[in-house]
């Protein structure tokens, strides 16, 4: 349960990179929430307790038949920012180069690539899965749960100094992700 109050002092600026709607969820395995949405829904109840600016991308318009998959995430993604007033929509055209240079400097995704990609310019990025490809690696957060993602979220300078975005780190999980065991 979230606390209504403001919680937090500390100001930063989150990117929330959505996942689609109807993808498993536990693909690799119990995750921190039922679902992506039950995890998005957290996040929102997060906005409205804390300073930080909060962002959020869908992935870009798939075309085809996955049309329908995408334009579900942005349905579902249009309504909960009905509620979630604090949260700004990006467009889903935006590259992560614009958005870094607005100053983002947290990304939050449950075991999306977003966690290797944004330490790999620098940026922590927030899981919300123990079992997710990067977990070996600090060089992105890990909670063990929603009580220290929370905590994470809320104060996120102070989890930031024990972060160790390192980069050979990240090239050998590339490396060993998407190279040497390359389907």
């Amino acid at each position: 349960k979230i606390n209504k109050k403001k919680e937090n002092k500390e100001i930063g600026k989150f990117l929330i990179a959505t996942h689609n709607f109807v993808d498993a969820p536990h693909l690799y395995g119990k995750n921190l929430f039922t679902d992506f949405y039950q995890w998005l829904v957290f996040l929102g109840e997060l906005s409205k307790i804390t300073n930080h600016d909060w962002y959020i991308k869908t992935h870009t318009s798939f075309p085809g038949r996955w049309k329908k998959f995408s334009d579900h995430e942005k349905l579902v993604v249009n309504n909960f920012l009905k509620t979630y007033k604090k949260i700004k929509l990006l467009p889903d055209s935006m590259n992560h180069q614009k958005i870094i240079s607005m100053g983002i400097n947290y990304a939050i995704t449950v075991y999306g690539t977003i966690g290797f990609e944004y330490p790999a310019l620098g940026i922590p990025a927030i899981t919300a899965s123990r079992n997710n490809p990067q977990v070996s690696y600090n060089f992105s957060f890990h909670p063990k749960n929603k009580s220290e993602l929370k905590k994470i979220i809320l104060n996120p300078n102070r989890f930031k100094k024990k972060l160790n975005i390192n980069k050979k780190q990240i090239y050998e999980y590339y490396f060993m992700k998407y190279i040497y065991f390359n389907k």
